[in-house]
């Protein structure tokens, strides 16, 4: 629930994971339709989309989800109190993949993949312009998949992947953030200069 949501989010959360919420509030409790589809029913009809989007956990009201729907779609319980009840995606997808590769030293930038056969590594983190990847200190296209995530080829053999992100037009930025400070350093000197007469 973030504003101003990327085009691609949300194309991504009305088609593929609730077809019946705003994608700018996508909270489970607002809804296109009050008399459609609920948030559990899109949840539990699209289980498989937020398995792919890296959905770990979801909270829910305590009892909103019964045992029995539980064990239907594998969910499993990982907390509870009075209030609320966490449960826990049977089959979520990582962060990292790549088909034929064993891939370590992950953290959200970088990972090492060792790989039996060139191939193409998927990084769940949401494809925007700006984003690069270096793979063994050679830049790479980075692609899409499934119109939100990044995706980069990886040669056969042992890689070291970077991921780095510069906004776009970051240079007219740092311009108009100089011209600014300039500007307000001026004015700041001219009335300082006023006072004291």
């Amino acid at each position: 629930n973030d504003f101003p949501v990327p085009k691609n989010w949300a194309h991504h959360i009305e088609e593929k994971l609730d077809h019946n919420s705003f994608a700018l509030v996508f909270t489970g409790y607002s809804r296109l339709d009050p008399t459609g589809p609920t948030a559990l029913e899109e949840f539990t009809k699209n289980l498989h989309e937020y398995e792919n989007v890296g959905v770990k956990y979801i909270m829910t009201t305590k009892g909103q989800i019964s045992d029995e729907l539980a064990a239907q779609h594998k969910l499993r319980l990982a907390f509870s109190n009075a209030t609320y009840a966490l449960y826990e995606l049977h089959n979520t997808k990582p962060f990292y993949e790549a088909p034929d590769c064993n891939l370590t030293n992950l953290t959200r930038t970088t990972v090492t993949a060792d790989c039996a056969a060139e191939t193409t590594l998927i990084r769940r983190e949401l494809s925007l312009p700006g984003w690069v990847a270096t793979v063994n200190k050679q830049q790479q296209a980075v692609g899409t998949n499934d119109d939100i995530f990044q995706t980069t080829p990886l040669p056969k053999g042992q890689s070291q992947i970077i991921f780095t992100y510069t906004p776009p037009y970051i240079i007219f930025g740092y311009i108009l953030f100089a011209v600014g400070l300039g500007v307000t350093v001026i004015y700041a000197a001219t009335t300082r200069r006023y006072i004291k007469k």
